[in-house]
């Protein structure tokens, strides 16, 4: 009997597919015709269509999965875990990838042995959750055991590199264009906090850095963490967001400081002997340390010290 001619019962079985009902015939551009059968397969993903010969004839036993099952050994192919290392590898590979330029493309690769699965798996395993997602400790450097674990979603929009065409050296400290002001935030829970200003971006990355140790275990900037007055005004300033007080953000109090130009020619002299510290000096005239900077700078009452500027 012909495949043209055979009847085709609802419900038969061939291999790991089961009949539902005959499908339209296909067409070949030549104008030859084929009979098809919708099927559904027994690893149960969505019925499709197959030739009638491919079916009846043997040749065609399942939608692939007992294909995939026979190189697939460790049976997780359609798991989260596995759809995890797949996007892993895409992204480093697949140079039309829309995230390839952010990853392979900027020289993010991962560890030979984790082109397999199972490799990947046996590293991995044992801190594995549902809630967790697949995160790189360093963002410079690519996938491997030791570079990689499992973070909670706002642990990983915490763990970022900078802006693409960020002028700034450090994660999370910012240079105000306007007065040269060195302000420093960081985010938890979706808020921004404010840590404080700082005479320099190095010491705006070890405020930073001191922040995320508290907040998430890590310290992004690579500073040494170390007990000094950086880690007293960062850990003030996080009980004070704690407690639901408010801080102004960065550059906000060089406009509303209290001072006169000779009190401003005062802090000028005394920052410039180096006798005291600039946070002495400030807390001294009642402004902030980031005031006291900027008026040693020029940045701010400029025309007042202009005249021993020059001298």
């Amino acid at each position: 009997m012909t495949w043209n001619k055979r009847e085709i019962i609802k419900g038969e079985v061939y291999g790991e597919l089961t009949v539902i009902c005959e499908a339209p015939v296909y067409v070949y551009p030549s104008g030859r015709k084929r009979r098809r059968l919708l099927c559904s397969c027994t690893c149960e993903s969505e019925p499709k269509e197959y030739m009638i010969n491919a079916v009846v004839g043997g040749n065609t036993t399942s939608c692939g999965c007992v294909n995939l099952a026979r190189i697939t050994t460790h049976g997780m192919h359609k798991t989260r875990q596995y759809q995890t290392w797949a996007d892993m590898k895409t992204r480093c590979d697949n140079v039309k990838h829309k995230w390839y330029p952010e990853y392979g493309g900027r020289g993010i690769g991962y560890q030979d042995s984790w082109s397999s699965f199972e490799s990947f798996w046996e590293d991995m395993q044992e801190t594995y959750q549902d809630h967790l997602t697949l995160d790189r400790i360093d963002n410079d450097k690519g996938y491997s055991k030791e570079n990689c674990r499992w973070a909670e979603a706002k642990f990983q929009s915490h763990n970022q590199r900078k802006s693409k065409g960020s002028k700034n050296k450090y994660l999370g400290v910012r240079v105000d264009d306007f007065c040269d002001n060195i302000g420093v935030r960081i985010k938890r829970d979706g808020k921004t906090l404010h840590l404080g200003t700082y005479e320099t971006e190095e010491l705006g990355a070890k405020a930073y850095d001191d922040a995320s140790e508290i907040i998430y275990g890590d310290r992004p900037n690579k500073t040494l963490p170390e007990n000094d007055w950086i880690l007293d005004k960062v850990t003030a300033r996080l009980d004070g967001h704690a407690r639901g007080e408010k801080f102004r953000s960065t550059g906000s109090n060089f406009k509303n400081a209290k001072l006169n130009e000779s009190k401003a020619v005062e802090i000028y002299l005394l920052a410039h002997e180096g006798v005291l510290t600039q946070k002495e000096i400030g807390d001294k005239f009642g402004v902030n340390q980031s005031i006291v900077s900027a008026i040693k700078r020029g940045a701010l009452w400029k025309e007042a010290t202009k005249q021993i500027q020059n001298t």
